[in-house]
């Protein structure tokens, strides 16, 4: 009996003990990680799903995958915020040093494995092409950098940049026996109309040059002559040969390639390229424009585009433009404009003799019919002038033009012009482009994903480039020719409607077809004629 009683007391003791030391931590039982070993140091019992949490937590770090962060935080197999088993010391979950009981499962471990492998690899996909885009970008920054110091450097050589550009057309001609009989026959023909080579550039901080050459029938020089940009008081002056200013569909046909979709109203009044010396002044942030010229009368080119003049003494020129409304989207593309404009020429003769020639003929002169209003007219010491009024409206893709003409030679009568257009892009993401600088329209930009030939990607074919269909009303009026003997005399009305197809912003093929309604006299006789144009016509820009 005494031997089992101290039995009792020992068991006792050892009890107290053990409840002293759990208490103390000396077993560890207050780190719910584990138990502590002998010299105190602390043992953690990890699993598989520790491992994972740990390595879901660094990938978060770089990418802050908040999904991932979602799942990961799910599993917390060891976290101190579960419900402990009823021992107080290890999660229910444990049994022994490491083996489940229940809960998450070695397959879903697996996965998430497999998952945080494939977005690793993500990211390292991510990070190349983060790597790529900015060396793409530091060598454009670079370039821009570049170009503008060469530009801002006063002692700079001039650039030189090529371009060009050619235009081919093949024009159907058909008129009934009226036209014919008054007239004579007319033909078909296929002809190379325009091939310029144009080299031009800048340097030695403002000056600039242009030089253009025509060699489609025989060599013409075009353009020719030197510039000065941004001049305190005269704005941007050049000398040299360059167009007189009348009309801005009259640019658009010289410095762009959309022939056929212009008709000779526009073009019947202007003057052609002149030697002279001209002036472009800008302001209230270049939305207003005006131009100012003297010519003398040589010039490089032998005659004149639509009309002739033998010797104009002395030819003065003006034309201001404004943009009271010019919106543009954050691609660059124009969004909403309002043109206004008018100009005027004034012509000296320069000797008794000198003659003044008026005429016009079908769509985009076609060269395959004659004129259908012609007239040679003395000017003996009488001056002429012409006066324009222009205006235009766009809004993306579609846009409306108007101008109007009137020719008045001194003691000699009036002659005049209208036309009325409209145009529309069908393809979305184009429209046509405004240079503020020369205030006249430019070549639509087409869109990337819409282009017929992609030269960037060098993708043909890749999509059915960009579509526009027009429409215009054009009238003529030159009764006074009639005191001039010879002439041919009366009014021209034309229709004009078309497709045109945008292979990208430097290919393009139009097919247009004109009706004039032409009711005209010559010596005594009388015709009321009709006569139908169709043109097709491909250009190139390079």
């Amino acid at each position: 009996m005494r031997l089992q009683g101290w039995k009792t007391v020992a068991a006792g003791a050892l009890v107290c003990s053990l409840g002293w030391g759990a208490s103390n931590g000396v077993f560890g039982a207050d780190d719910w990680n584990g138990w502590r070993a002998l010299d105190g140091t602390p043992v953690v019992l990890t699993t598989e799903a520790d491992e994972n949490a740990e390595l879901s937590g660094e990938l978060n770090d770089e990418v802050k995958l908040n999904d991932e962060v979602e799942s990961n935080d799910e599993v917390k197999s060891n976290g101190g915020d579960e419900e402990k088993d009823a021992n107080g010391g290890v999660p229910s979950g444990f049994v022994g040093s490491g083996g489940f009981a229940g809960g998450i499962s070695s397959g879903d471990f697996d996965a998430l494995a497999d998952e945080t492998a494939a977005l690793r690899a993500e990211l390292a996909a991510l990070r190349e092409e983060t790597a790529a885009l900015k060396v793409d970008f530091e060598t454009a920054k670079a370039k821009e950098a570049e170009a503008a110091a060469k530009k801002a450097d006063p002692n700079a050589p001039f650039n030189l940049r090529f371009s060009g550009r050619a235009v081919a057309d093949a024009t159907l001609t058909s008129a009934d026996a009226d036209f014919t009989d008054f007239y004579g026959e007319t033909s078909n023909i296929w002809r190379l109309r325009d091939v310029c080579l144009t080299l031009r550039g800048s340097g030695y901080g403002n000056l600039e040059y242009k030089f253009c050459l025509a060699i489609a029938e025989k060599p013409k020089i075009y353009d020719f002559y030197l510039g000065c940009k941004d001049t305190r008081y005269f704005g941007d002056v050049r000398i040299g040969q360059f167009h007189v200013e009348s009309g801005c569909e009259s640019l658009e046909l010289l410095y762009e390639t959309s022939y056929a979709t212009m008709d000779e109203n526009a073009s019947i009044f202007r003057m052609s390229r002149r030697l002279g010396v001209g002036s472009a002044r800008r302001g209230l942030d270049d939305r207003v424009r005006l131009f100012t010229g003297a010519f003398i009368p040589k010039s490089f080119i032998t005659e004149t585009y639509g009309t002739y003049d033998d010797n104009p003494g002395l030819l003065l020129n003006a034309r201001l433009s404004g943009v009271p409304i010019y919106e543009e989207n954050e691609d660059g593309l124009l969004e909403d404009l309002l043109h206004l404009g008018g100009s005027v020429y004034w012509v000296a003769p320069g000797s008794d003799d000198s003659t003044q020639r008026f005429r016009t003929r079908g769509l985009g002169g076609s060269f395959s019919a004659p004129y259908f209003l012609d007239g040679t007219i003395p000017l003996a010491d009488r001056s002429y002038s012409v006066s324009e009024i222009e205006t235009a409206w766009q809004r993306k893709g579609f846009a409306t033009t108007a101008e109007g003409f009137i020719k008045s030679v001194e003691d000699g009568g009036n002659a005049f012009g209208t036309t009325v257009g409209a145009r529309w892009m069908l393809t979305p993401g184009c429209a046509w482009g405004y240079s503020k600088e020369a205030g006249r329209f430019l070549s639509p930009t087409i869109a990337e994903d819409a282009r017929f030939v992609n030269a960037k990607d060098r993708v043909v074919a890749g999509n059915w480039g960009a579509w526009e269909i027009l429409g215009k009303w054009g009238w003529t009026e030159a009764n006074d020719l009639r005191e001039y003997a010879g002439s041919t005399y009366g009014t021209v009305n034309r229709l004009t409607t078309g497709v045109n197809w945008y292979w990208n912003d430097k290919t393009m093929w139009t097919l247009n077809w004109e009706r004039a309604f032409i009711d005209a006299q010559r010596g005594g006789e009388a015709v009321d004629a009709t006569h139908d144009s169709l043109i097709l016509q491909a250009a190139v820009k390079f």
